[in-house]
């Protein structure tokens, strides 16, 4: 990566950058500024790499400022300060958050698809394994934002590498399903030998306490079990999305 000409070190909490970056914990402030975070040395040069997300800044502490072109650097502290994460790395990167549409959904695509999934750590989780196993994009229905901190953590800089598309009242469910779109649904009532096309699928994972609402179950063209032993009722949303995931996938 290009080297940066190195610029006065910020050591103050009430920077105006300090105060953006710090204030995009809460939702509010990443909707109205439209910018998240995404931590660690990693997934900031994947960023960097792959331009799939527009980069606002870059900040570091000292012994990483030279690695990035326009770097902001800052004191260990600081680094602290605005970190959301026990054991900083030293690098986090401020970016642009990017929404699709139904018109960037192809035909034969795969889409992960979250019916009120409320915790933005299986949120993140499931887009890493939607990424993992070559889905297309995830759509969210009433679902923890997947830019929080926690659920961009967990995705594990997945959120960089996959379509993500808001849905109100089902309206995008329904129309993939008028595509011609197979809508899968795992549910206690599903059957668990059924055949799972490799393509042109829409996998629902429901609420974590609740599972599928009724309102989303009724667009589903299958329902699927995952065999259990008699000794647990249902599995986490984020383990039934992935093992389902990589069933159609191919691994399973």
């Amino acid at each position: 990566m290009s080297k940066s000409k190195r610029k006065a070190m910020i050591t103050s909490k009430t920077n105006k950058i300090i105060k953006l970056v710090k204030s995009l914990e809460k939702k509010k402030y990443q909707d109205k500024y439209g910018l998240y975070v995404l931590e660690g040395i990693k997934f900031v040069k994947d960023a960097v790499i792959n331009k799939n997300h527009i980069i606002k800044y870059i900040i570091t502490t000292e012994e990483y400022t030279e690695d990035y072109d326009d770097a902001l650097e800052v004191d260990n502290e600081i680094f602290k300060y605005i970190s959301s994460t026990k054991t900083p790395q030293g690098v986090l990167a401020v970016l642009e958050t990017k929404y699709c549409d139904i018109n960037d959904i192809n035909k034969n695509d795969n889409i992960l698809y979250l019916d009120t999934v409320q915790d933005p750590e299986n949120v993140g989780g499931l887009i890493r394994s939607s990424v993992c196993t070559d889905f297309d994009a995830v759509i969210l229905n009433s679902s923890a934002s997947p830019f929080l901190s926690k659920a961009v953590r967990a995705s594990a800089g997945s959120i960089i590498n996959t379509k993500i598309i808001l849905d109100e009242d089902y309206k995008i469910l329904k129309t993939l399903k008028e595509k011609g779109f197979d809508i899968i649904a795992s549910t206690l009532n599903g059957k668990e030998d059924i055949t799972l096309n490799k393509k042109n699928n829409v996998l629902i994972v429901g609420n974590e306490g609740n599972g599928i609402s009724d309102e989303c179950l009724k667009y589903a063209t299958k329902e699927v079990k995952i065999p259990m032993s008699g000794k647990c009722e249902s599995l986490n949303a984020n383990v039934s999305g992935s093992i389902l995931m990589y069933k159609i996938y191919g691994f399973l």
